[in-house]
């Protein structure tokens, strides 16, 4: 008898044990997503406030890249159920997406910091977050449905009045009407900072800097000139 509860005492000891070592994983990994954000974002607005300053102190190089391939690790999506509107409540996965293009805008300055002087390219992108989709979700050919809606009506958060799409256009009174709409998914999406090197500007809010929501065809359109990025509403352009 005394064995056999040395035996489960043990048991109950090495459960205890393989728990805690669990948690302490998912706190350090959760830790360590953060701090590889944060870093990155810390990187990148020292390498814009360096571009800044290189055009206006002689002899000052500073490469065209910044010093980091992204912002943040990828955005995998699981299942076709992440995307899924229930009793007419977006998807938590809205937010999440969401809440990226707004670290994304911040990490540049919300596009005032003029960082491209004597830059070779007329549009400069950076990707700040992928989202990766499963095969069968593409083949299916499944839609992100009323995500721009989304950004025009959802606070950022329950305490400000701003919406998304005010704060991703720096202006908290801009009133865009909501436009309902059908983004298509490519295996991979990209969430990019944008901005031109020309005088051109949105007629509307007037600036040339933004978050653009897109798929790889119309990135590479938006990044090589063959699509104009103030403009452009085929993805999300805000």
């Amino acid at each position: 008898m005394k064995k056999a509860g040395l035996e489960t005492s043990t048991l109950a000891i090495l459960i205890v044990v393989a728990l805690t070592i669990s948690i302490l994983f998912i706190i350090i990994k959760s830790q360590t997503d953060i701090l590889s954000s944060s870093s990155n974002s810390e990187a990148i607005n020292v390498w814009i406030k360096s571009r800044q300053a290189s055009g206006q102190i002689k002899d000052l190089t500073v490469p065209d890249k910044p010093p980091v391939k992204d912002l943040e690790d990828p955005l995998e999506i699981k299942s076709e159920e992440q995307l899924e509107w229930l009793d007419g409540k977006p998807p938590v996965i809205y937010r999440e997406i969401a809440n990226s293009m707004v670290n994304c805008w911040n990490t540049f300055d919300k596009g005032d910091t003029n960082f491209l002087s004597n830059y070779q390219r007329e549009t400069f992108c950076f990707p700040c977050r992928s989202l990766v989709f499963p095969e069968n979700i593409v083949k299916s050919k499944k839609y992100l449905e009323n995500f721009y809606k989304y950004l025009v009506e959802e606070k950022i958060n329950p305490l400000k009045e701003i919406t998304y799409y005010q704060y991703l256009i720096n202006n908290p009174n801009y009133k865009q009407k909501p436009i309902e709409g059908y983004l298509k998914i490519d295996s991979t999406m990209y969430i990019m900072f944008v901005e031109s090197t020309t005088s051109r500007t949105h007629t509307t809010i007037n600036r040339n800097a933004g978050v653009v929501f897109v798929g790889p065809e119309d990135a590479n359109k938006i990044c090589n000139q063959e699509l104009s990025v103030i403009d452009y509403y085929g993805g999300i352009f805000v």
